[in-house]
Formats: structure tokens, sequence, C-alpha cells
């Protein structure tokens, strides 16, 4: 399958053209500023008018912190709700100095990007070059062999306008490689100037909701799932101790979880422990 990625800098005079001419089409989603992409609902609206698939939305990462990429990915998680688009977002990184810098860290921030796309409901990937990953990804590539990988590698200079096989041995360059960008000048009637142009490996588009669960939690668990659970509870009575939300599921917060588990019959005999029903009670 051959499909597009698009931005505010690919304007589209014929979506109905392009529709005959690709398979699908990725959206920028955000800005740097974390503002909606100027032409994000522009292309959406032409993409869901004229049957063109979404195969996801992109974000261009700057972020050199847990922090703001966590804030990143709820920028986006902000625009996919206001749009009703359920798709799979795709933290595309590029930045060599930034990723030079973090070193180690950079699988840490894409591990907190990545649990705030998926507690939302969404599916998550990484875009970015193959250099890149070769240098700043691979070596840690046991902590993401569960991602899908959309790569890009092209000359840059004279345009690839025909996709050729990434690597003639037809073994995958990257595990979980689901879609190779090959050419960043590429042509499509309906397109005005040059458009990013991606060949895809039978990856579907997510455009129905995804059934979300949601994983139990005992005491010892530290994660963002906690954290949620510590800050509802204060909110509504049960003190998790002098910590606070913190993300660890401490004696004090098994305390608290037990405390609402009795005064909330749906939740089950009192444990402790939030599983299913516990959750349930909540959703």
């Amino acid at each position: 399958m051959k499909g597009i990625d698009i931005a505010k800098w690919n304007p589209i005079s014929d979506y109905a053209a392009v529709s005959r001419q690709v398979n699908f089409a990725i959206i920028k989603v955000i800005n740097k500023s974390c503002n909606e992409d100027g032409l994000f609902s522009t292309h959406l609206k032409g993409c869901r008018d004229n049957n063109i698939p979404i195969f996801g939305v992109y974000n261009y990462s700057y972020a050199e912190s847990i922090d703001k990429a966590k804030s990143d990915a709820r920028a986006v998680i902000s625009v996919l709700r206001k749009h009703n688009l359920n798709t799979i977002v795709w933290l595309d990184i590029e930045e060599t100095e930034i990723a030079n810098r973090l070193k180690r860290s950079l699988i840490l921030l894409i591990d907190a990007y990545r649990l705030e796309i998926e507690s939302a409901g969404y599916k998550f990937g990484i875009y970015t070059g193959l250099s890149y990953y070769n240098t700043f990804l691979k070596p840690y590539i046991d902590k993401l062999n569960d991602i899908p990988f959309w790569i890009a590698r092209y000359p840059s200079s004279s345009p690839m306008t025909v996709a050729q096989n990434p690597n003639p041995s037809k073994k995958p360059i990257v595990p979980n490689m689901v879609g190779w960008q090959y050419t960043s000048k590429g042509q499509v009637k309906g397109i005005k100037g040059n458009v990013d142009i991606s060949e895809w490996y039978g990856y579907e588009a997510v455009n129905k909701p995804t059934e979300k669960v949601y994983p139990t939690l005992r005491k010892g668990d530290q994660n963002e799932y906690v954290r949620a659970w510590q800050t509802f509870l204060n909110l509504n009575g049960y003190d998790v101790g002098k910590a606070g939300a913190d993300g660890m599921f401490g004696k004090d917060t098994e305390k608290a979880v037990y405390k609402y588990q009795k005064d909330h019959p749906e939740c089950g005999t009192p444990d402790g422990i939030i599983g299913p029903k516990t959750w349930a009670s909540i959703l």
C-alpha cells in the first residue's frame, strides 16, 4: 500500500483526486506550541469525506523531559477527543542533539509518552529515520520490541519516486517495521508541492474504538495508573497518606483502596487490590 503524511505545509485542493492515488493518510496533529496543526481539521474532514483511511496522526517531538513528553501526549489526546478520532499516535523523534543530551533517558521519555497515549485508549508507534534508529534506539530495542515502527530512509538530494526495497536481503531493517517513508519529494495530484510518501506492509487503519484493558494494581506497583487512582481516592475522601499521588502503591494506598471497596459493593470482596471490578466501578 502507498500513503502520504500531511501537515499545514501540504495544502490540498482536491481530496477526491488524492483518494484515487493513495491508500491512506497520516496527519500531523499538533505543532511545536502544542496547538492543533493549522490544517489538521481541514485534512481530517477532507480524508473522511473522501474515504481516505487514516493510518494515524503524528507528533514531532522536541521534548527533553518526562513532564514535557507527558504534556505533549495530553495535547495530542485532547485533539483526538475533540475530533472523535480513534487512531494510532506516531511519536516522531528526529532531534539528534536532544537524543545526545538525553542518552539512555530517551527511552524513559518514550515510555512516559507511550503510557499517556495508551492509558487514554489509543495505540502508539514510533516514526524516525533509519540513522536515528540505529544510533539512539537500536541499543535498547529489547525495551521497544513491541512497538510498531514507521521508518524514513531516502536520498537527501535527488528524489526517490519509486519505492525500492529498503533492504536487499528482504529482511526487516527494524523489528516491527510496518511502514517505510521512501521519499519527501513525492508528487500527488491535488496536493500543492512535494509530499512525503510511504510504502506500508499491511498495518490497518485504527478507526474503531478498541476495548481498553486496565491493569490489575496492587501493593508494590509503581506507574501512572497508580497515580491516577491515588488522585481519585484523595479527591473522594480516601486518604492515601502523606506522600500523596506519588504513583507508588504502598500500604497507605492499599488501605485507601480497601476502604473504597467496602463503600462500593460493586467492587466485590474488599482486598485492597484494584482489579476489573474495582476499575469498572469508576468507568
